[in-house]
């Protein structure tokens, strides 16, 4: 294997390609171009993303700040919570990286080089983090679930402070299981005759010769388990938490008509179940999230030139480039999804952002017109003067 990737150009990928037999490369190589790679990259995991970066950002900080105004005696508000936590990492440092799109406007050299440099740091703290927000909302889809399935026996064991140590627990061993990324590579500076400037490369650390070969593949190995163990976890869920409340629905009506004084003893009250919806709304937005991943992951173990500085290396990043983007994309909308489903979000919303705005307004609206009758009676008093 070499001791140096250069990730500034293509230049490896083109010679690689070279060494193929021509038939094959007719066959394969028309999937996608180097100029299509070109623009996708461009486009959509450039501007597009940054947009949906600096957007969730936004959306992020409104969420944790809300839910901790709400206080956190219900644990649906922990666990989500922690999800804007690392939904506001995976935002903040992808749309980092994605900075290269405006700076190359000024300075194609320098927005190569800060692409190359945040590519194995802020780019892969993105990576990191969708896998801990992907295990987390499993963790929520089976929480759900078991409300669901066996309410009087689940919520006094699933308490606030077990929820806040199970999802501290969960965040800080997926995350810990990635951190030795961070050790296997190492930029440093070469001179390019191409063009005729300082580029940078990364070169293999001690690290790497060392433990960086079984670390890589028992990371791309994670990279695969956390994503499709969660999808997995919340298909199953969702199955059962629609059944549930489709038996609670038929239940709740079957009730109402016998006795409908112990309907609200024996199923879900009518906030419940809108939490459960809300939540439920959440998990399928996951779901799609995760699934071009998986199946990105399950077309690696297939065919094993899928992958990077291989021979589907441009359709690789043409599927990753969209996993990126419904990453950002999932971790911007969730904002939208408590505010039109969960009243106690809504209605704290509407205190902190538009009530509080309004009495600043008729305060100032008070004051000015305290100034201006302070003001007719001094012109008062100097006529009569």
């Amino acid at each position: 294997m070499n001791s140096q990737i250069d990730l500034t150009t293509s230049k490896n990928i083109e010679n690689w390609l070279q060494n193929r037999s021509a038939t094959v490369k007719t066959v394969k190589d028309v999937l996608v171009s180097n100029s299509t790679l070109s623009v996708v990259e461009y486009v959509i995991n450039g501007w597009f993303d940054l947009v949906l970066c600096l957007i969730g950002t936004v959306t992020n900080i409104i969420e944790i700040y809300v839910f901790s105004k709400l206080g956190f005696k219900e644990t649906v508000n922990i666990s989500m919570t922690f999800i804007a936590f690392w939904d506001l990492i995976r935002i903040t440092s992808g749309g980092g990286h994605r900075l290269y799109a405006p700076v190359s406007l000024i300075s194609p050299s320098f927005g190569k080089t800060w692409q190359t440099f945040t590519l194995m740091n802020l780019h892969y703290l993105h990576i990191i983090s969708s896998n801990v927000s992907y295990v987390l909302g499993a963790y929520v889809a089976v929480e759900r679930c078991l409300c669901v399935s066996v309410p009087f026996k689940v919520k006094s064991i699933l308490t606030p402070k077990l929820t806040t140590t199970v999802c501290a627990i969960l965040s800080f061993v997926v995350f810990s299981t990635f951190v030795p990324i961070f050790l296997v590579f190492e930029p440093i500076w070469i001179y390019s005759e191409q063009s005729n400037s300082s580029i940078m490369i990364y070169k293999y650390t001690e690290f790497y010769k060392t433990y960086g070969e079984k670390y890589q593949d028992a990371n791309q190995t994670l990279g695969a388990v956390y994503p499709s163990f969660s999808l997995i976890t919340m298909i199953f869920s969702t199955i059962i938490i629609s059944f549930y409340l489709n038996k609670t629905s038929k239940t709740r009506y079957g009730l109402t008509r016998t006795n409908p004084k112990t309907t609200k003893q024996q199923t879900m009250s009518r906030k419940e179940k809108q939490v459960v919806k809300m939540l439920l709304v959440i998990i399928n937005i996951y779901i799609v999230n995760i699934m071009p991943r998986v199946l990105g992951c399950l077309a690696m173990l297939i065919e094993p030139e899928f992958y990077i500085f291989r021979f589907y290396n441009n359709l690789f990043w043409v599927i990753m480039y969209t996993v990126f983007a419904l990453d950002f994309l999932n971790s911007s909308v969730h904002l939208f999804v408590f505010y039109f489903m969960s009243s106690k979000f809504r209605n704290m919303f509407h205190r902190i952002f538009i009530t509080n705005n309004e009495c600043k307004k008729e305060h100032m609206s008070d004051y000015s017109s305290h100034h201006d009758l302070n003001s007719i009676q001094h012109k008062l008093l100097s006529t009569r003067i």
